[in-house]
């Protein structure tokens, strides 16, 4: 291999760590995720007394969301610094999750795509509670839609996953 040959891959494998900033910068998102998570949760004890047994539960459900998109952004962070930057070593932090050290592109994949189809599901039920005073319901049919669109494309990619493992 020559001198040029040798540069121009050694800028290649550099260049993985320009996605570091974007990574960071997804850091900075979960912050703003958790302080509108403890603001809608500030919002709703407070108007817990006056509310509706359905609309607290669409409110707690509006949490879970946080929380789920929380879990995708830290699924995104922990995947893309282990795939592209630099591999964790479980011995240096045996105090983690396995999940943040052990991370495949497979496992990533069904992670995320289940907890899309899990924020989906919440939305579903969040209109399905407000049925009554719905005006359009193409709503619901979009987002049932969208839902299985999603399912079959998890199932989808799990069979072609099983298909490719077993070769």
């Amino acid at each position: 291999m020559n001198k040029t040959q040798r540069s121009v891959e050694a800028v290649i494998a550099f260049s993985r760590w320009l996605i570091l900033p974007m990574l960071l910068g997804l850091v900075v998102g979960l912050g703003i995720i958790l302080w509108k998570f403890a603001l809608h949760l500030w919002q709703v004890i407070i108007g817990l007394s006056g509310a509706a047994d359905t609309e607290v539960v669409v409110e707690v459900l509006k949490l879970a969301d946080f929380v789920l998109v929380g879990y995708l952004m830290l699924i995104i962070i922990f995947s893309g610094y282990s795939n592209f930057i630099r591999r964790i070593d479980p011995a240096e932090h045996p105090d983690w999750p396995a999940w943040i050290t052990d991370v495949d592109f497979t496992a990533t994949k069904q992670k995320l795509l289940s907890t899309v189809v899990v924020i989906g599901v919440l939305a579903a039920i969040e209109v399905y509670l407000h049925l009554d005073s719905m005006t359009d319901l193409s709503r619901l049919g979009w987002l049932i839609a969208f839902l299985l669109t999603i399912v079959v494309s998890t199932i989808g990619l799990a069979i072609a996953d099983r298909i490719a493992g077993s070769k």
